[in-house]
């Protein structure tokens, strides 16, 4: 049950009466008694509920422990198979009915011929005039009707190649845990034997794709072939094309991606200068393929779970859907012209679908990767985007493409001659690694807010900087989303009111916010929120993390004017005691009022970084600044005028407008506070030599004794890094000279927020972690694996040695 202390009188939350009122602990709302007994019923009912909901979870747990055939996805494969079997059945019954029919027709012409041949046998008995030549003609004429009979000429039973059945399997993706580390030489499972023609040879390979039974598909583009390989083969086999390059359907020219139908057993191919798509049946004996699309600049190729084809063309410049035997597609992807907007793309080449049908593209000469949502009119920017290069955020001409069911990324990075991954949150742009959820909401739990977590108002009451006042009424929650409506409705108790930033304003309108009480609040982290912002510019949506005393510090994104301009700031008090601010507006490429978007804002003791989707609009450096910022509790609200100046009329019929709300997260850093690092082989700690307060002092391992040398404090800096800093020297952690080789020193230097300054913490299962360098990407390591006292520290490619694993054991 909620707590609640007296408050002494004030209006009741509910009966919205001045009364003595006592303040709930769980919602921070004020309730008369009468209203307060009520509440806390309320809450024991709804944890009766609970406690009931969870009972019979438990009881379906054991059933379906105890009996498999309770399970939900077996009982799919029983409804499959029962439906299946009904219509088989329905099939050979209208089947059997025409064959009676047709077969008793048939029985009685071969009865009518049998008696006319039985006839004609007679009469020849009975003259004694026949010879060999007769004997055998009579038994041609006998087999012939028995033959009939068993295979009537004009019946005959057909299999279609399309199913009435929808084949089914079981399909369970490995996901690769995002610390695992690839080994450096790979094994050639295909060709390897120089550029050629032969069975055991490949020119120029550019698609592939991996069958159930890990058999290779390979379109064989110079060779204007398909080759099959099945693994530990040591030649393939040629399933298509393989008689030079021709426009025969016997021919392929230039084929760039090919993929398995499943259904139907046969071969979708990229037929690329013969501009067509074509099918190959994969059954011996196949000579030719069938052309199920002409006249396409095509190039890669994807197919989804409900069989619809998808296909890229780099002359058209888009993506589009097709169900396969039609010739008009669905624009997916692009459509809009060579361009580097979010509804184009530029030589779009290799495709994947996930099981929501979002597209991810290669956009090739855009050097990035896009993902369209299904529906979506714009994509957004997955991977790359940054321009052609080499650096880590950067692709030069991608190609190859997957994506696994955690949402990781790899692209074959051609221009580069590099794999690339990105893991779900690098791909959005923004880390996760060492943080840790502490809080999601994504308002699926019925039609109110969690009271434990949401306030349905802003904290300031009802008005802080615009013209509309603030009503808990404007606030409702519908297809699993908050609404925040607002309306041309005058306030009738407040009129003219002096707002801290826009002066003297009228109250002719009426919107909702909502807040975080003081259970969800962050001091450093990340806060990520997925909102569809309304199209009328008067509007003005808004986002804010502010202090529990709603003054200053302050960090804000907001979307004005057209609905292009998302805007950004960190506000905070100067030395002089004055308000201050950095600040800046970034003009997005889309109308944000069209789809949902997600407006992120995450900070640390050094920097404060605003993302729009994937893309980082700016980050801040203010060391001195961001020391004010304490517990921050999260604002979301639609405002009317302020900085969106069209402001219409009272009687406008604009109104109403939503702000639609799909989703908060808010992460909080694992890592922030004093510790000593213990190495998992040699059991020492990790030190500064000596206790040197010095530049350039080594760090290295020693027996734990305690000293302030051997203590540090790690503090989380923003976007998932990390500063190490000395308790005794006050310096961090830093690779020296920037080296990147193996066996580089580590050592102490003062903070300037380098690179080579910043450490990424890379989670192991057995509790350790290693420390990765951000310049680098080496890990911290002992020399030569050693377990001597006074071993130096070093950065080395990852092995997962025991020598670069730490034990973080928190000191305060």
């Amino acid at each position: 049950m909620a707590t609640a202390t007296t408050n002494g009188k004030a209006k009741c939350f509910e009966c919205n009466k001045n009364k003595i009122v006592y303040l709930c602990e769980g919602c921070s709302q004020k309730f008369c008694l009468t209203d307060l007994t009520e509440h806390q019923q309320q809450h024991g009912k709804e944890l009766d509920k609970i406690l009931t909901d969870c009972d019979e979870f438990r009881q379906k747990l054991i059933e379906q422990k105890g009996d498999q055939n309770q399970r939900l996805l077996i009982q799919q494969v029983n409804e499959w198979e029962d439906n299946s079997m009904k219509r088989i059945k329905q099939i050979a019954e209208e089947c059997r009915q025409i064959l009676i029919k047709h077969t008793d027709d048939n029985i009685m012409e071969i009865e009518k011929e049998l008696n006319k041949f039985i006839t004609d046998l007679k009469q020849i008995r009975r003259e004694n005039d026949f010879n060999e030549f007769h004997l055998n003609q009579l038994k041609m004429e006998l087999e012939k009707l028995e033959k009939e009979l068993d295979q009537p000429s004009n019946i005959s039973i057909q299999q279609h190649s399309t199913p009435f059945i929808n084949k089914i399997s079981v399909s369970v993706m490995s996901n690769i845990q995002a610390n695992a580390q690839w080994v450096q030489d790979g094994v050639t499972v295909a060709g390897g034997h120089g550029a050629g023609d032969a069975t055991n040879q490949l020119h120029e390979p550019f698609g592939v794709f991996i069958d159930d039974d890990q058999t290779m598909v390979i379109a064989d583009t110079w060779n204007h072939r398909i080759i099959q390989w099945k693994m530990d083969d040591t030649h393939g086999q040629v399933v298509a094309g393989g008689h030079g390059a021709g426009n025969r359907l016997d021919q392929l020219n230039y084929p760039t991606d090919v993929l398995v139908d499943k259904e139907t057993n046969g071969l979708i191919i990229c037929d690329r200068q013969n501009r067509r798509v074509v099918r190959w049946s994969r059954r011996i004996y196949t000579t030719q393929g069938e052309i199920l699309l002409n006249n396409i600049s095509c190039f890669g190729l994807a197919i989804d779970n409900q069989r619809y084809l998808y296909i890229s063309d780099t002359e058209n410049h888009e993506v589009r859907r097709y169900r396969i035997g039609d010739n008009n597609g669905t624009l997916v992807a692009g459509g809009h012209g060579l361009g580097n907007d979010l509804n184009q793309l530029n030589f779009p080449t290799y495709l994947f679908v996930d099981r929501q049908q979002a597209v991810y593209v290669s956009d090739n000469e855009n050097y990035r990767v896009m993902k369209w949502n299904k529906g979506a009119t714009e994509g957004i920017v997955v991977v790359g985007g940054q321009g052609q290069g080499k650096a880590l955020t950067q692709l030069s001409n991608p190609s190859g493409l997957f994506v696994d069911t955690l949402g990781t990324i790899y692209v074959a990075d051609l221009g580069n001659d590099r794999v690339m991954r990105w893991p779900t949150e690098n791909a959005l742009g923004i880390g996760r690694d060492g943080l840790t959820l502490i809080f999601e909401d994504s308002f699926d739990s019925g039609p109110r807010l969690n009271g434990s977590i949401w306030s349905p108002n802003y904290p300031w009451g009802t008005i802080y900087n615009h013209r509309a006042n603030m009503d808990r009424r404007q606030v409702t929650i519908s297809n699993n989303q908050v609404n925040l409506t607002a309306l041309a409705m005058r306030s009738t108790s407040t009129m003219n009111i002096d707002t801290a930033d826009y002066g003297l304003v009228d109250l002719d309108y009426t919107s909702g916010a909502i807040y975080t009480n003081s259970r969800i609040s962050l001091t450093r982290g990340l806060v990520v929120v997925r909102m569809q912002v309304p199209p009328i510019t008067s509007t003005w949506p808004m986002i804010m993390l502010v202090p529990t005393d709603q003054t200053l510090p302050m960090l804000t994104m907001d979307i004005f004017d057209d609905r292009k301009n998302v805007g950004y700031s960190f506000q905070y008090t100067s030395p002089s005691g004055s308000r201050a601010s950095v600040s800046g507006t970034a003009r997005s490429l889309t109308d944000n009022s069209k789809d949902m978007h997600s407006y992120s804002i995450d900070w640390g003791y050094d920097k404060v970084t605003f993302f729009y989707d994937n893309i980082t609009l700016r980050s801040f450096v203010q060391s001195t600044e961001l020391t004010q910022i304490t517990e921050m509790r999260l604002i979301l609200a639609l405002g009317v005028g302020g900085r969106s100046p069209s402001i219409p009329s009272s009687n406008t019929t604009d109104y109403p407008q939503s702000l639609l709300i799909d989703s908060v997260e808010m992460w909080s850093p694992k890592y922030d506070g004093r510790y000593t690092m213990i190495n998992l082989k040699s059991n020492l700690s990790f030190e500064v030599k000596s206790g040197q307060t010095q530049d350039r002092a080594l760090i290295v391992q020693n027996n734990y004794t305690g000293v302030a040398w051997q203590q540090w404090d790690i503090n989380y800096i923003g976007n998932s890094y990390y500063k190490i800093i000395n308790v005794h020297s006050r310096k961090v952690v830093d690779v020296h000279d920037w080296q990147t080789d193996d066996n580089a020193k580590i050592i102490q230097y003062k903070f300037n927020l380098k690179e080579n300054q910043i450490w990424r913490i890379m989670e192991h299962d057995d509790q350790t972690v290693s420390f990765v360098n951000v310049w680098s990407q080496k890990v911290a390591s002992i020399i030569n694996g050693s377990t001597q006292a006074d071993a130096q520290i070093v950065q080395r490619t990852f092995d997962n040695g025991l020598d670069q694993k730490w034990k973080v054991i928190r000191l305060n």
